[in-house]
């Protein structure tokens, strides 16, 4: 009985750690040996008994010497260094100017992202203009008339210069018409009506009939429009004699006028003369012709509501 109580398992666990606490207390020994022992410290071997004899005697005195010596120079050393003072701890502060110029100079710093600013493209020089063409040979000062109104019908036109070639021939844009030549200075043609249809802008030259290299520069005939009747067709009355227009005006006071057929209106009373004349009148349109400029114009009936023209 008593030797199973010996063999139960709490009885081995404690042998376990009793060999265990044994283990670490011999490594702490030798630890402790190795790091904070002395050269003085450690025993010298004694009397030499497993050492050979050598040639000079027996190798125990020789060690014994050795190691009485060893044993002294130990004590030596612990007393220098119980009674030396320690060197202080010295602290240099960094030249970080020095390392990082040093650090820069390698090129390791370097954003490999940045990339340096293109040189840029030489300023081109600058290309001189064309020269200027020669002036033609032939000069036009002027015109007459400057200006005319469009669809009143055929007009003379004269022209006034410097070199003016005896076989001159007026041209507007571009089309030549029949031209009298009067004198180096002058020149006359008849524009036909069709070429002033529509208001704008015309270019008049001269040239040379059988030299082409004489021509002239180009002068600007203006073209205008020609004014309309400021009146909105919104009525008509009929009866058995005669016809009635009824006319609003559109000049701002929006004045409504009954007009005969054949009629005229709005009248200078101190000259007596009139500047419209009704021609026609149907359901559709009026016919009102301008008597200063010999023109017509259409007017449609829109009613009362119908919008300006």
């Amino acid at each position: 009985m008593t030797q199973e109580s010996t063999n139960t398992p709490e009885n081995a666990e404690k042998r376990k750690r009793l060999l265990l606490g044994g283990l670490f207390a011999i490594l702490l020994m030798v630890l402790y040996w190795q790091f904070f022992s002395g050269d003085g410290d450690r025993p010298s071997t004694p009397g030499g008994a497993n050492r050979p004899n050598g040639p000079n005697g027996p190798s125990g005195l020789v060690n014994s010497a050795s190691g009485s010596a060893t044993a002294e120079t130990g004590a030596t050393n612990r007393a220098a260094r119980a009674t030396s003072t320690p060197s202080p701890i010295v602290s240099m502060p960094l030249d970080l100017l020095a390392m990082t110029s040093k650090f820069a100079g390698s090129g390791a710093g370097r954003n490999i992202f940045v990339y340096p600013t293109p040189t840029p493209a030489p300023t081109p020089k600058p290309v001189p203009p064309p020269p200027p063409p020669p002036p033609p040979p032939v000069t036009l000062n002027g015109i007459s008339p400057s200006g005319v109104i469009a669809r009143t019908g055929d007009f003379n036109l004269a022209v006034f210069g410097i070199k003016i070639p005896s076989d001159v021939q007026i041209q507007i844009d571009g089309r030549p018409f029949e031209t009298q030549f009067v004198s180096d200075s002058e020149a006359r043609a008849n524009i036909p009506g069709e070429v002033i249809r529509g208001g704008g802008n015309l270019n008049v030259t001269v040239r040379s009939k059988a030299d082409p290299s004489l021509f002239s520069n180009q002068v600007t005939i203006n073209v205008a429009e020609p004014p309309i009747p400021l009146y909105r067709y919104i009525g008509l009355i009929v009866t058995a004699q005669r016809k009635i227009a009824v006319l609003k005006e559109m000049d701002g006071e929006e004045n409504v006028v009954n007009m005969l057929e054949n009629s005229t209106f709005k009248c200078d009373k101190r000259t007596n003369r009139c500047k419209w004349k009704l021609v026609s009148i149907t359901p559709q349109r009026l016919t009102i012709e301008d008597l200063d400029l010999r023109l017509t114009h259409t007017i449609s009936f829109t009613g009362e509501s119908g919008d300006d023209r």
